[in-house]
């Protein structure tokens, strides 16, 4: 690889993140002329997706806003912008969030078309998208890791029994299973009267998913563990807690400036159970088989550590949770990039082909 390679950014996409990808795009966009970068790539060029799934793929212009990606004219399919994604000497960085971005769709699809990118392996990111499926590996693999009482909902119809299931009073989250950015995501009380707001709730979340999620909320402290892969060794980011108002981190709490804080817990100042979680998020990262980034989600109850999801791409907005943890080691998201291409680069790729006799 000692030839230069022309960067393609994609961004935006068809799925529920399709903002979420955009704003990440934002912050990547004001870094993509950075020495590390420049020093890399030959080339750069940005690939943007419209919530109708037409693509445009034009030349990176340093000093332009997203806008200006945005507004011409996205006049290509989707079979022709995996056809120009397919020429060789491109590498391609993924800011796809969400269904078709990180849950396996695309990842099987460049994998498919051999297509260079930083797309992730197949089976990490559609088991660490699907938050059901992710607890019960967890749960059943990490002694000493907990995971809250989850129950599955699949129709509106079983939110009666579900709901029975619960003492009067517990608190419960409901979330969708397999999208990010904690949309239709909150925190109720199960009671009599929370009954029509849970359906309502529910009947909400399968529209955009084949299940919903009614789990424990586990009272105490939110810490975000961050991930990122580098030289064939995966190393572990400073941890964040995370502190609201009324203990839960939610939709609003996360996008919304000032309901939040997030503070960096320095390394000269861990205890075991900030220690232990940096741990296990290694180990799940790998024996998952995540590629370049992740970030885990966990709550910390005492001296019980539950483990809550993974984040395959996290958002890398500027105020985000994994570019500050990224800030905290000294990188920034160009590093990222340039990380993940060196790792497809060194990556040995796989054999497909094993000729043998059947009868």
């Amino acid at each position: 690889m000692n030839q230069k390679q022309t960067l393609i950014v994609l961004f935006g996409g068809v799925s529920s993140e399709h903002d979420a990808s955009c704003k990440s795009f934002e912050h990547v966009n004001k870094r993509l002329s950075s020495e590390k970068i420049t020093a890399n790539f030959s080339n750069i060029k940005i690939a943007f997706i419209n919530r109708a799934g037409r693509a445009s793929v034009l030349a990176h212009l340093p000093g332009e806003s997203i806008l200006y990606y945005q507004r011409k004219s996205s006049n290509l399919s989707m079979i022709e912008l995996l056809n120009q994604l397919s020429i060789d000497n491109q590498y391609i960085f993924s800011l796809l969030h969400g269904q078709h971005g990180e849950d396996g769709c695309i990842q099987g699809l460049a994998q498919f078309m051999s297509l260079r990118g930083s797309f992730g392996s197949v089976l990490g990111c559609s088991l660490a998208m699907s938050k059901y499926h992710c607890n019960r590996f967890v749960s059943g693999t990490f002694r000493g890791l907990k995971v809250p009482k989850t129950l599955s909902v699949t129709s509106v119809n079983e939110v009666k029994d579900i709901a029975k299931q619960w003492r009067n009073g517990s608190k419960v989250v409901i979330k969708p299973s397999s999208l990010g950015a904690s949309i239709l995501t909150e925190l109720l009380t199960v009671n009599k009267d929370s009954l029509a707001a849970m359906e309502k709730l529910i009947s909400s979340i399968l529209k955009y998913d084949q299940r919903a999620l009614v789990q424990e909320f586990i009272a105490g402290e939110e810490y975000s563990c961050g991930c990122i892969e580098r030289n064939g060794k995966v190393e572990v980011l400073p941890l964040i807690k995370i502190s609201t108002a009324t203990g839960f981190f939610g939709h609003a709490e996360k996008h919304v400036s000032g309901k939040n804080s997030e503070d960096v817990v320095e390394v000269d100042s861990e205890s075991l159970i900030h220690k232990t979680i940096k741990r296990l998020s290694k180990k799940i990262f790998i024996d998952i088989g995540l590629q370049h980034v992740a970030r885990f989600d966990f709550r910390v109850d005492g001296d019980e550590i539950y483990f809550l999801e993974i984040n395959p791409l996290p958002g890398m907005m500027e105020g985000s949770l994994y570019p500050k943890m990224l800030r905290a080691s000294g990188y920034g998201v160009e590093d990222v990039i340039l990380e993940s291409f060196k790792n497809q680069s060194n990556r040995e790729k796989k054999a497909t082909t094993f000729k043998y006799h059947i009868d």
